[in-house]
Order: C-alpha cells, then sequence, then structure tokens
C-alpha cells in the first residue's frame, strides 16, 4: 500500500525521518530505500510503503515526489553549507 509524507530530517550519514500524512508518527528510512539518485532533503514530498522490520516500522521504497529550490535551499542550510551562486555574464 501507498502512503504519503514529507521528510521530516535527512542525516548526511544516510538516515531521515518522514511525517506520515494522516499518522502522528514519523517512520526512519534509510537512503538506500530512496528510489531515485537524489539525496532526500526535509520538506520534500514523497511516497512509500511501510514494512515491519525487528526493531519497528519503517518507511522503504521511498520516491521522491515534489522538491522545490526552496527545499534545495533548506538542504544546503542544514548541512551547513551554501550553495553557489552563478554570476551572470556581461555579454556586452
Amino acid at each position: 500500500m501507498e502512503h504519503f509524507g514529507t521528510v521530516k530530517i535527512f542525516n548526511p550519514a544516510g538516515w531521515g525521518f518522514v511525517d506520515c500524512d494522516g499518522d502522528p508518527r514519523d517512520l526512519y528510512f534509510q537512503r538506500d530505500n530512496v528510489k531515485s539518485g537524489r539525496i532526500p532533503a526535509p520538506g520534500d514530498r514523497v511516497s512509500y510503503q511501510v514494512k515491519r522490520f525487528p526493531r519497528g516500522l519503517r518507511a522503504v521504497r521511498i520516491q521522491i515526489l515534489d522538491a522545490s529550490e526552496a527545499t534545495a535551499e533548506n538542504w544546503y542550510e542544514f548541512i551547513g553549507i551554501k550553495p553557489i551562486q552563478r554570476k551572470e555574464e556581461d555579454h556586452g
């Protein structure tokens, strides 16, 4: 069954939590469960499935649905770096 939520936090070490729509709990996930090659960022909208592991429920088969530019800026802020600002070239 497919569920939806928002990435609450993603640690550069490769794990994070999804804030589940319509459910008060957050689900743990690992980077290797994200289908796209993109690194998840806080605020990304995702779809996922839930699987029971010995230590509890986890989000698996995560698909990033919507990642806005603002989300990317939040990610850079979260990991403590500033994105590269491209300069417009003067063709005059």
